[in-house]
């Protein structure tokens, strides 16, 4: 009879084992789910394009979720890399072909003309303008994305800004919250009015010099360039610095000052309610850890759609400075030097646009990334 109770309390005891932690694991799932939903995450695809949610699709992010976050391979990430690609060689590869004809056909009728005779001026500045605007017209329309892109990583980022801190808040975090909210609502505004307002106004008049610069023998704009190159580049470098070292360091402060307050509200808790005081406490923990669950799902799908907004631009920004580089090395080869030097100066304007693009992503994935981080550590 006693071995029978004993046996029978066993069973129970090994009963409760195995279900309790699925009914728990249920209950996290279930709680997960709510707090997601009531997030507001899913309306940040309302922000997106076409072609972002088609890549997005490639990678398995069609949702906002554990699993469709955790589910890219190494695989979907180089495929979608290749689509990429695909996708952004043909128009400065077949620049590339219209551009090398006229280098060709400009240097033969040179060779054919008399020695010590040399094209007339109305045939060699049509010709240069020709060869210039074979590469600068196409070019134009990366410009536009380019800044289209900085716009929409604006957009998607104020979005961001009040579903990540609402979260962030909810998880306990109030301060880091603040902090986030207001800085990188700050650096969106800054970026955004800096692609529209600067950076193409920039980068149409190096254009214009270089087309002057090849129809003129007498204007070399090179150190012009070389200057704007190291001044944008150094700006743009030093505000990202003081952006990210600030998000850093009043980040870590508000996560400590937060950490304090959860451990002061947990001890309350423990102690001023009977009985049932360290349950609650347990319970409190438990929703703040599936807030941090939700946080850290939302902000790596941020990071994913920041990354595939700027990726093909700067894929394409990439062919195009490879294109023109090899256009001035064909210039050279059949010495045309007004040429060559037109190609080297859209190509600077090339670099330009790719470091200005790289940048502001760059600027956007720390900022969500910082937060993720210095909130999992707190």
């Amino acid at each position: 009879m006693k071995f029978k109770k004993t046996a029978v309390i066993l069973a129970l005891l090994l009963m409760l084992f195995c279900f309790s932690p699925r009914a728990q694991c249920a209950e996290n799932n279930e709680l997960y789910d709510e707090q997601l939903e009531a997030s507001g995450a899913n309306e940040l695809f309302d922000v997106l394009t076409r072609d972002e949610l088609e890549l997005l699709e490639t990678l398995g992010l069609d949702e906002i979720d554990f699993d469709s976050v955790f589910s890219p391979s190494l695989r979907s990430v180089t495929d979608l890399f290749w689509q990429i690609i695909r996708s952004e060689y043909r128009l400065p590869f077949e620049s590339l072909g219209v551009a090398a004809m006229c280098v060709v056909a400009l240097a033969a009728v040179s060779q054919f003309l008399p020695d010590g005779i040399k094209i007339s001026k109305v045939p060699g500045f049509t010709a240069g303008i020709m060869t210039a605007l074979s590469v600068v017209i196409p070019l134009s329309s990366c410009i536009t994305r380019a800044v289209s892109a900085i716009a929409l990583s604006s957009n998607f980022v104020t979005a961001l800004i009040p579903v990540l801190a609402a979260i962030i808040t909810a998880g306990g975090k109030p301060s880091l919250a603040l902090t986030y909210n207001s800085l990188s609502f700050a650096a969106a505004q800054v970026v955004s009015s800096l692609g529209s307002t600067v950076i193409r106004p920039v980068i149409q008049v190096i254009m214009s010099l270089s087309i002057i610069s090849c129809v003129s023998q007498s204007a070399d704009i090179s150190k012009i360039l070389e200057f704007a190159k190291k001044t944008v580049v150094f700006v743009m470098s030093l505000s990202a610095t003081v952006f990210v070292t600030m998000l850093s360091l009043k980040g870590m402060l508000a996560a400590s000052a937060d950490t304090v307050a959860v451990r002061g509200i947990r001890f309350l808790i423990g102690n001023m309610i009977p009985v049932v005081g360290g349950a609650v406490s347990d319970a409190y923990l438990s929703i703040v850890g599936t807030l941090s669950l939700v946080k850290n799902t939302v902000g790596v799908f941020a990071l994913a759609v920041v990354a595939v907004i700027n990726l093909p631009v700067i894929a394409e920004c990439i062919m195009w400075v490879l294109t023109l580089n090899m256009l001035a090395l064909l210039g050279d080869v059949f010495s045309q030097n007004g040429l060559s030097s037109l190609f080297r100066s859209v190509s600077s304007a090339a670099v330009l646009l790719c470091v200005t693009v790289v940048l502001e992503m760059l600027v956007f994935l720390l900022s969500v990334g910082l937060v993720l981080v210095i909130g999992g550590s707190a």
